[in-house]
């Protein structure tokens, strides 16, 4: 007979109204699902970062806390680190767009390089472990070349482009599951947006990279000859291997 479905999580639940104008914009979840990060411009003044409470099982909803206060400047597109304590996010609050990152424990924030080039730095998503960011910013760091994804190790400050192709790439979106290549590194999947090949993909399509290609030392390599010594057959072309 048939079988009508039944909603598991019921009807849609209205998290934050965009009532009067208001966009509220950039939903992330906190790492336990109970938590939603966004941008919004409710204060009529500025984009601020806010965290609500959500409880998507039992269907409630929190009151919006307001997690930056800076009038005149944005602050946005946050993501949560691995252990839910810190946002990274966007702001123009020093000219081009950096990465900030904000403690939830009293909304305080530094930026996530100490001295980023002066060039847009967008679209942070954390690694699994919580100690690199990954970001697009411009190939090389010149405003005049198409993005490329970079992986910033926020202890060391080291940072690497990883260039996928001569399009931008953008969005990336890091894997939460750690992975390990044969020789024990550790790595993340990532996905991004490329226009790559867009005469046979069409304009934009979702890709998925990962650093080792291009953020590690290449392996060490041994050529063994064998025999060590070819004689080619005439006087004067012996080949000695060493």
């Amino acid at each position: 007979g048939a079988v009508t479905p039944v909603a598991i999580w019921g009807p849609p639940l209205l998290v934050v109204s965009g009532a009067g104008g208001v966009s509220n914009r950039h939903p992330a979840w906190s790492p336990t699902g109970l938590q939603l990060a966004y941008d919004s411009n409710a204060t009529g003044l500025s984009i601020d970062l806010y965290t609500v409470d959500v409880d998507p099982a039992l269907g409630t909803v929190g009151t919006p806390v307001q997690r930056t206060t800076i009038n005149n400047k944005a602050e946005f597109k946050p993501d949560y680190s691995p252990d839910g304590t810190k946002l990274a996010f966007v702001t123009n609050l020093y000219g081009p767009f950096s990465i900030q990152v904000l403690s939830l424990a009293d909304n305080t924030f530094v930026g996530a390089e100490a001295n980023p080039a002066l060039v847009t730095h967008d679209n942070p998503s954390w690694s699994s472990d919580g100690l690199s960011i990954y970001y697009d910013a411009p190939a090389g760091e010149d405003s005049a070349l198409p993005q490329d994804i970079w992986k910033l190790d926020l202890a060391t400050q080291a940072k690497c482009s990883i260039h996928i192709d001569l399009a931008g790439d953008v969005d990336v979106d890091v894997s939460k599951y750690a992975n390990l290549t044969a020789d024990g590194i550790t790595y993340n999947w990532f996905v991004f947006v490329s226009s790559a090949f867009a005469s046979s993909f069409g304009a934009v399509n979702i890709w998925r990279g990962n650093h080792t290609y291009n953020c590690l030392p290449p392996l060490p390599m041994v050529v063994d000859i064998s025999p060590t010594t070819l004689n080619l057959g005439s006087s004067g072309n012996t080949i000695q291997a060493s």
